[in-house]
């Protein structure tokens, strides 16, 4: 694909067409965003299309008709302005207490223009502007998330974002809670009278979705980089068999991933003394199938990965513009059974990379396999001993949720609502929720077995552990406190900074 971002700040980014996946992220971490010159002319043309099929008198769906099982009745002209900014309104429906971070909008917002400045929309410059404007000011509509719609439940939180472009619901601009009327004003900016099909042509779009899982994939390489680490220091920590990381077995099965696992641990464990102090002849498969587990969990996301990548670039819209034939096309491109079945699986990966990770905690506090005292605390110690025991505990509760997460969503039931219209449901959006969630307890994870590692490690006096270890060590030893306090610890934990010492530069890391 042709990169066609350029930066025009330190800060700020020009979109054409080809969007990344980090490009959403700093757009959702706060960088500026322009639209290429070229990008508002595919907006135009395509808008320029809609007025000559609506002037034609061409039946078109949610054009001139209504939507859903309501397709059946035209829309007089003299209806239209209001019929698009009902569609807002009628589909911007929560039931739902829980707003989104304005992270999480800004990446919703971020993929909604990508989505549009593909050009199958038919909705004008204007809007994408405003958009664009809105991220660029500050204005954050107030999302919360809710399925409304058995179809596709982006609906609901993109009408949402829509609200306030109308000049209706709410939005937090500069620390206030203000109307979507106020918030444009105090902006600078105006709120926009929607147009023939600008209504379904903001909303009909997976950009909750998407732009959500823009950020999951981000964080996720983080986190399978953080497991690789963790692994590493646990190997160290246990006085671990490092033959498995031989290039010899890496050979034996060449997976792409099981090599990239296989070369990052053995970057982090290079200069380390481990081949001289292991203590089995092969240990237990939490440690010696490391390599295999986190390979396959990297192709994993290699796949999920790419299916979000291709979805922010994708024309989504129903009905779709096509330019050349000067038409609208109905189309199923909204559907979202591409990310779900991707997400499902990225979930699963997790789960078995969380897995992993309690059974080499179990084996580090078990003091038949590690050697070490049992909790790996003083016995003298009993304050410690008992919150590395309830720790522990923790990481097999916290596995445990993470199981029920693995479940498929894409397993749901078929809905039959709009008259049988919306007879299908992909479960996407709540795909990518679910990955959210499970995300969050693989950090937890992430930080508990580092925390015991290093605890293990403080028994192995002899141990020569390697550099980029050693930085991770450093790292720790500034968030765990005398006495220990397990809240405070995960409250300082940084994922980001974990993967960055170890990999000694300043740049990697999630956005």
């Amino acid at each position: 694909m042709t990169q066609l971002l350029s930066a025009t700040a330190p800060s700020g980014v020009t979109w054409n067409q080809a969007i990344t996946i980090q490009d959403v992220c700093r757009v959702a971490g706060g960088a500026r965003l322009r639209l290429a010159p070229e990008a508002l002319a595919r907006l135009a043309d395509a808008r320029q299309v809609v007025e000559e099929v609506l002037a034609s008198g061409t039946v078109a769906y949610g054009l001139n008709t209504g939507l859903g099982s309501l397709k059946k009745y035209a829309l007089p002209e003299e209806q239209l302005l209001e019929f698009n900014a009902q569609v807002i309104t009628s589909h911007a429906v929560s039931l739902s207490a829980h707003e989104l971070s304005e992270r999480g909008v800004r990446a919703i917002m971020a993929a909604r223009v990508a989505g549009l400045v593909q050009g199958g929309s038919g909705v004008r410059p204007l809007l994408a502007e405003l958009l664009v404007s809105m991220l660029n000011a500050g204005v954050h509509p107030v999302v919360r998330p809710n399925h409304t719609s058995l179809g596709e439940s982006d609906l609901a939180p993109i009408a949402q974002i829509a609200l306030v472009m109308i000049g209706q619901g709410e939005a937090n601009y500069r620390g206030q809670r203000l109307s979507g009327a106020e918030a444009l004003r105090q902006a600078g900016l105006s709120p926009v009278v929607l147009q023939a099909k600008e209504g379904l042509g903001l909303v009909s779009a997976q950009a909750y979705s998407v732009g959500m899982a823009s950020l999951h994939m981000s964080c996720a390489q983080e986190l399978l980089d953080a497991f690789d680490v963790a692994a590493a220091y646990s190997l160290e920590g246990f006085d671990g068999n490092p033959s498995i990381l031989n290039p010899v077995v890496t050979r034996g099965r060449p997976l792409p991933g099981q090599a990239r696992r296989a070369d990052h641990l053995r970057a982090l464990l290079e200069g380390s003394n481990l081949k001289e102090r292991a203590r089995n002849l092969q240990d237990p498969l939490s440690f010696r199938c490391v390599v295999q587990v986190h390979g396959a969990c990297d192709e994993v996301l290699y796949f999920a990965r790419s299916q979000v990548q291709s979805l922010l670039n994708a024309q989504t819209d129903n009905p779709a513009v096509d330019v050349q034939e000067r038409r609208l096309i109905v189309s199923g491109n909204f559907d979202g059974t591409a990310l779900a079945l991707a997400t499902d699986t990225l979930r699963l990966a997790l789960h078995r990379l969380i897995v992993m990770s309690v059974q080499r905690v179990s084996k580090m506090v078990w003091s038949e396999f590690s050697g070490l005292p049992t909790a790996l605390a003083d016995p003298n110690d009993a304050e410690l001993g008992m919150t590395l025991n309830n720790a522990s505990r923790s990481m097999a509760s916290t596995a445990a949720r993470a199981h029920v997460l693995a479940q498929p969503c894409s397993l749901s039931i078929t809905p039959n609502t709009t008259e049988g219209t919306d007879d299908y449901c992909s479960m996407a959006p709540n795909g990518v929720e679910m990955l959210g969630e499970q995300l969050g307890l693989a950090r937890t994870i992430v930080a508990l077995e580092l925390l015991f590692a290093h605890q293990a490690l403080n028994w192995r006096g002899e141990a020569r552990i390697s550099a980029a270890l050693e930085r991770v060590q450093t790292l720790l030893d500034g968030w765990i406190s005398t006495p220990l306090r397990i809240n405070e610890y995960i409250g300082q934990f940084s994922l980001d900074q974990v993967v960055q010492v170890a990999a000694e530069d300043p740049e990697r890391g999630c956005s």
